[in-house]
């Protein structure tokens, strides 16, 4: 396995709570089934990023897991995340996050991991995926942030 975990107590996927960040109706939807389907504790939607920092600023432990999607009205996932990184407050700073893509972009998943991400999942999402990846946050992985070495030119 890539990335790093810090070997911490994971608690049960039955026990966790889960905000689902995403702007169409349509993949909230999905999302909140699927999770219902992996019998997860409690799902959370928010439709932007602003409203899901706003929920996590009155409440920092509404959550365990973060799952947003890339491309979000407004603050796009890549902001809300660097957004999220820099809160004083640990309970917020440090949460898990799965990124979620309509593509395959590395550029785009390299700069999620460079602020640390626990998972990415490419659209359409599949429940043994996306159980996977949220078991690997509760776990405490971090996805790896890949350098991109070209050769130089002489």
């Amino acid at each position: 396995m890539f990335g790093r975990s810090n070997k911490k107590k994971t608690k049960e996927l039955s026990q966790t709570s889960v905000l689902v960040v995403d702007g169409h109706s349509r993949s909230r939807e999905l999302i909140s089934r699927l999770l219902t389907r992996i019998h997860i504790g409690r799902g959370l939607t928010a439709t932007s990023a602003e409203d899901a920092l706003y929920n996590l600023e009155q409440d920092p432990k509404i959550a365990d897991i973060i799952i947003t999607d890339s491309k979000l009205a407004g603050m796009s996932g890549l902001k809300f995340l660097k957004k999220l990184r820099g809160y004083e407050d640990p309970n917020i700073r440090l949460k898990p996050v799965i990124g979620v893509s309509r593509t395959s972009d590395m550029k785009l998943y390299r700069s999620l991991a460079s602020y640390g991400i626990s998972g990415f999942i490419v659209k359409p999402i599949g429940e043994h995926r996306l159980r996977e990846a949220l078991e690997q946050a509760l776990a405490g992985y971090l996805a790896p942030a890949p350098s991109l070495h070209l050769p130089e030119l002489e």
